[in-house]
């Protein structure tokens, strides 16, 4: 059964690939980059955030 549905679009899958799959890879790309560099600027400024509230430095040392 599935392996009949999947034939029955693939042809258009296909199409959709070559009319818009760069477009849609390259914006998937552009935003994952993005949230790597957020995720990393949160890494850095997070404990420091924290060192400003008294009694959780300690927690966040001794669960990483």
């Amino acid at each position: 059964m599935m392996y009949a549905l999947y034939n029955k679009n693939k042809p258009r899958s296909d199409q959709l690939m070559v009319e818009h799959g760069s477009t849609f890879f390259r914006v998937s790309a552009t935003t994952l980059s993005i949230s790597r560099q957020l995720l990393f600027s949160y890494k850095i400024m997070f404990p420091i955030i924290l060192s400003y509230v008294p009694g959780y430095m300690k927690e966040i040392k001794n669960a990483v």
